[in-house]
């Protein structure tokens, strides 16, 4: 009897089991997502000198040949201060220069009207493109200390 159920039931399990030769396929994709350029990036750096001029009032001696005072005329301290920039940018830029005074009659004046940098890419960060502007004052003088205007560099793309 136990002959009978053994085969039995090996019947059983290898009728259960039959291969089928179903063929079935799948296609497997990609999918292409562009990854992001980076865009155009701006950075640079802007250093200034101490933007402080010394205005020298006129001095007034006495001459004894005359019996009246000798006058000098005031003036402005003929230094010149730097501004530099760097561009760190991935493009280029243009740098322009503004100086808006806040005395009637002072001047200032920049050693030329701007200038542009090629873009940083492709450089070490400390060759990055630079350049740098002079700037000075004249004109009318000042009594006290205090702002005597507003320098603005405008960049560019």
């Amino acid at each position: 009897m136990k002959k009978t159920i053994a085969i039995i039931m090996a019947l059983a399990l290898s009728a259960g089991s039959i291969t089928a030769f179903a063929d079935e396929e799948i296609d497997v994709n990609g999918k292409y997502v562009a990854g992001n350029n980076g865009g155009t990036v701006y950075r640079y750096d802007i250093t200034w000198d101490d933007m402080t001029f010394t205005y020298t009032d006129g001095d007034k001696e006495w001459n004894p040949d005359t019996h009246k005072y000798d006058s000098t005329e005031g003036k402005w301290s003929a230094d010149t201060k730097t501004i530099a920039v760097t561009n760190h940018s991935n493009t280029d830029i243009a740098v322009e220069p503004e100086f808006s005074s806040a005395v009637d009659g002072l001047s200032g004046k920049f050693d030329k009207d701007g200038f542009s940098l090629v873009s940083a890419e492709g450089t070490a960060v400390e060759n990055a493109p630079s350049d740098s502007i002079e700037f000075s004052v004249s004109g009318a003088g000042i009594s006290a200390d205090g702002k005597i205007g507003t320098i603005t560099i405008n960049i560019l793309a």
